[in-house]
């Protein structure tokens, strides 16, 4: 969660070795127990069920993963800086999955709007909003399948509404203002 207590385990997911990371990407709480577990001096296979067994609490639980999850990011980026902007590039595609088809051809409304001069200021503010709901999901959080951008898809569709009305009232404004050639044949 980009607030959440989970965001420092979540780090270690986003800027972390391969081998703590799902096959698609995505960081699941046995692969935390692991990480936490290793940073521990445990014993290899460690699970989530043993971690929780071992911190009987909620909050300490999440405080300890919280703790490695930064270290590991630290730790990986101290080592792999050259390696953030394909990183970035990689959240930014996880996030714009979680658009969908709908929400991309929104987000080619939202250029579209942007383009034209009578919806350009307005359309300027919900790109702005999406845009830095990307850069930061891009910077910060691991995100597979794209929820991060669940809240601000609204706005896509809002600001993606307003370009493809704008659009299409242009054309019919010009195909109103082009001269009829009725019973002409080209």
């Amino acid at each position: 969660m980009p607030l959440g207590t989970q965001g420092g385990h979540g780090l270690a997911a986003s800027y972390g070795e391969q081998p703590t990371r799902g096959a698609d990407g995505t960081w699941d709480s046995d692969q935390s127990a692991r990480l936490w577990a290793k940073r521990k001096d445990k014993p290899r296979g460690y699970t989530f069920a043993e971690l929780a067994r071992e911190l009987r609490s909620s909050l300490e639980q999440e405080r300890e993963l919280a703790q490695v999850g930064q270290a590991a990011a630290r730790d990986w980026l101290r080592r792999h800086w050259r390696e953030l902007p394909r990183v970035v590039w990689l959240r930014l595609r996880a996030h714009a999955r979680g658009y969908g088809a709908v929400g991309l051809a929104a987000l080619a409304g939202c250029l579209l709007a942007l383009a034209l001069p009578e919806t350009r200021r307005i359309a300027a503010a919900g790109v702005i909003i999406l845009a830095m709901t990307a850069a930061t999901v891009a910077m910060t959080y691991e995100e597979a399948r794209g929820r991060y951008a669940a809240p601000v898809r609204p706005v896509a569709y809002l600001v993606g509404s307003l370009g493809l009305a704008a659009g299409v009232s242009r054309l019919l404004e010009r195909r109103r203002a082009t001269p009829a050639t009725q019973g002409q044949r080209p």
